[in-house]
């Protein structure tokens, strides 16, 4: 089993989404990030009304097939928007 984390800006998430279910990968969660800081995004800050700029995580647990389907077609756009993707083998508990 795999999972792949996908960290995005929140306006790219439509078209991510489109792109990914073109190829059958519907089976995701994604959680907003709010705040944050590093290298790549720099400082994220929330003035109480709306945020400057929100991220989203996005993650997907898959089989091998899909894993490849998510490089072949998902990892030329994330490098594209300048987004971080990357994959871990797991042990699935329940």
């Amino acid at each position: 089993m795999k999972k792949i984390e996908i960290i995005i800006e929140k306006r790219f998430f439509e078209e991510l989404a489109d792109l990914m279910n073109q190829d059958g990968i519907e089976n995701y969660s994604v959680i907003e990030i709010s705040k944050g800081h590093g290298d790549k995004h720099g400082d994220i800050l929330d003035y109480g009304f709306i945020s400057v700029d929100t991220n989203l995580l996005i993650m997907l647990l898959c089989n091998d097939h899909e894993a490849t389907l998510i490089k072949e077609k998902v990892v030329p756009y994330i490098k594209e928007i300048d987004g971080i993707i990357y994959k871990s083998e797991i042990e699935l508990w329940s």
